[in-house]
């Protein structure tokens, strides 16, 4: 299967280094689970989103990260989050990016990207 486009390019990014992929928030929650655990994703999904509203209703800013996801097996990505707690038998599903924003927004943003179909 070909990967995301965008994947391609975070990857690239994070290779270069310096690629502020937290948007400078001050704060990310990284939420991890056991490898070949059928319902990783789901679980780790659900506990994001949840954070993700929580945050919403505080007023504080908030945005889902897939990138420590798709570096999950990266060695340097590895090395690094090992030393700060992530254990040999779990791996990354995602994480929120969290802080006060500069501005709010108001309004529905252009959507750019994959197309949304609703079925009725």
């Amino acid at each position: 299967p070909s990967m995301y486009k965008g994947m391609i390019r975070a990857i690239e990014l994070c290779r270069k280094g310096g690629y502020d992929f937290i948007y400078s928030a001050p704060t990310l929650v990284v939420v991890a689970n056991q490898r070949g655990y059928t319902n990783a994703m789901a679980d780790s999904a659900i506990a994001l989103e949840n954070m993700m509203l929580a945050a919403t209703a505080l007023n504080i800013g908030n945005c889902w990260i897939n990138q420590l996801k798709w570096l999950t097996d990266d060695v340097t990505v590895l090395e690094y989050m090992y030393g700060i707690g992530l254990k040999e038998d779990e791996w990354i599903c995602g994480a929120v990016a969290l802080g006060y924003p500069d501005q709010f927004f108001s309004g529905p943003l252009k959507r750019t990207g994959n197309e949304v179909t609703v079925i009725k």
